[in-house]
């Protein structure tokens, strides 16, 4: 806790410019791309006001899966991006005391175009994509692009039979999936 603690203090800190944004964690993991470049959505992301959290709170307006976005530059736990033109940010509020921001970015902002994969799938499970949300019979990947990646610290690993994801602030809903890794189960209406 006071690692997260300390995490919350330093963002709030550079949001007041009283203290300088961290810089990037060094070079690239091998595969990640470097700042500026350009690529597609991975997934239905969702936004408030200039901001694209890693919350990724399905409530939220969305992005659609596909769409593409110029990553411009990094600035501690925020990626500078574009999107049509429009000066946006992904922010990570959750996840940057365990994954990098460089590997974060480069999950949710992807080198190939999800949306002719996305076509192939079922009419039905199209239908849940588009709308952002999930659909019984879903497999993991298709659950990733309906609703973004759970945050990693509340879910060790995508292979859990049970994910807890967010529709919004404070209200956390779980999707489980059975053995074969398709999801069998949801606690919400999503």
């Amino acid at each position: 806790a006071p690692a997260v603690h300390a995490g919350i203090i330093r963002n709030i800190m550079e949001d007041l410019h009283l203290a300088k944004p961290e810089k990037p964690d060094g070079p690239p993991a091998p595969g990640e791309r470097n700042p500026p470049f350009q690529g597609f959505a991975c997934c239905n992301l969702h936004y408030d006001g200039r901001s694209i959290s890693d919350n990724n709170y399905a409530s939220l307006p969305l992005i659609p899966a596909g769409t593409p976005i110029e990553v411009v530059s990094y600035e501690g736990r925020r990626a500078n991006i574009r999107i049509d033109g429009k000066p946006l940010q992904l922010v990570q509020d959750k996840s940057g005391e365990l994954i990098s921001l460089g590997s974060w970015v480069n999950k949710v902002v992807v080198a190939e175009d999800p949306r002719p994969r996305i076509h192939a799938y079922p009419s039905a499970i199209q239908e849940a994509i588009r709308q952002g949300k999930v659909a019984l019979g879903m497999t993991r990947a298709q659950a990733i692009i309906a609703i973004g990646y759970p945050l990693p610290n509340e879910n060790i690993t995508l292979d859990a039979p049970t994910w807890r994801v967010y529709l919004a602030r404070r209200e956390p809903y779980e999707l489980g999936f059975n053995a074969s890794g398709n999801l069998d189960r949801k606690s919400t209406r999503l």
